[in-house]
């Protein structure tokens, strides 16, 4: 996996585990769970950002995948390790953990949309206004 596909993989990862603890801490509350709090959820997306990095890097390393296959995998491992530690640290039956892990997953998918939007509009502006000069 060439340098900066990691580097890209590394600074998504930054991002995305603060906004996706903003989102698990909503999800929990308009589920009214017993536990809302911050800390929790960003200790949860902290675990999976951080497995799912070295998991997506070592699959691009090792295994020599390109960056797409890299990130499926990267989201394979997210959906099986949230979904375990939502129904772990909230105490939850697998169906209202996969109900709440789902609702979350929509959320970071629209956050990530978004995120990902503003980003290549800002970058190619950039790259457009420097062949312009």
């Amino acid at each position: 996996m060439p340098q900066n596909n990691i580097i890209f993989l590394i600074v998504i990862t930054i991002i995305m585990i603060p906004l996706n603890a903003l989102l698990l801490m909503l999800t929990t509350k308009m589920f009214k769970l017993a536990e809302q709090g911050y800390k929790k959820a960003f200790l949860i997306t902290l675990a999976t950002g951080f497995i799912g990095l070295v998991f997506s890097i070592y699959i691009g390393e090792v295994a020599n995948i390109r960056l797409p296959m890299a990130v499926s995998s990267w989201v394979l491992v997210g959906i099986l390790l949230s979904a375990g530690l939502i129904k772990k640290n909230y105490e939850l039956d697998w169906d209202k953990a996969l109900l709440v892990w789902l609702v979350y997953f929509l959320l970071s998918l629209v956050v990530a949309g978004i995120l990902i939007f503003f980003l290549s509009v800002s970058l190619t502006s950039q790259f457009f206004g420097m062949l312009s000069r």
